[in-house]
């Protein structure tokens, strides 16, 4: 089904897909988004799932005034047309055993700015098919964000090469990825 996140022309979409906890580093994301209006981008952040934080996303949301900008959207049986419709997918963890969820973003071809988490370097390599950030601050996430909002060619260029990985990846894998977004 199509999925309208935008709810202007401008506004550039970032979704992050994931149980709402501690060791997935959301906390920081009401923050990031109150750094990334006070520059000037008219952006609304999508946080799919739920878990034990999520009164205290709640209430950083209110604290940093973004109620308008992030949207906690709860738990989804098919995340998937929240990744597809989404202009920037963030990781935000703080530790990974496996980027389940960046993986699904690159077979989507979505730019990706994540967290290192100790395990995103096996996905992931920065400049090329993605950023990880240097480290889970909310200053650092809004200024990597930033660096792909203001470069639409270095947007392009993650999504030629992710198209390439995925165009030598298991195509069978890819087909049934798209089939749950029907």
């Amino acid at each position: 089904y199509p999925l309208e996140l935008r709810t202007c022309e401008m506004q550039v979409v970032l979704v992050t897909v994931g149980r709402i906890s501690e060791e997935k580093g959301q906390t920081v994301i009401p923050q990031a988004t109150r750094l990334l209006l006070e520059k000037g981008y008219n952006i609304i952040w999508y946080l799919v799932g739920t878990g034990p934080i999520e009164i205290e996303i709640e209430e950083k949301i209110k604290q940093h005034d973004v109620a308008n900008n992030v949207v906690l959207c709860g738990k989804k049986d098919n995340p998937y047309p929240y990744i597809k419709n989404c202009d920037i997918y963030v990781q935000t963890s703080k530790t990974e055993g496996w980027g389940l969820t960046v993986s699904e973003a690159k077979v989507l071809n979505k730019p990706i700015v994540t967290t290192d988490a100790g395990v995103m370097s096996e996905q992931i390599e920065t400049g090329v098919n993605g950023i990880i950030t240097k480290n889970d601050s909310a200053e650092e996430i809004c200024n990597e964000i930033e660096k792909l909002i203001v470069n639409p060619d270095l947007q392009k260029a993650f999504i030629t090469a992710l198209e390439k990985e995925n165009a030598n990846d298991n195509k069978k894998e890819i087909r049934k990825l798209y089939s749950l977004m029907e």
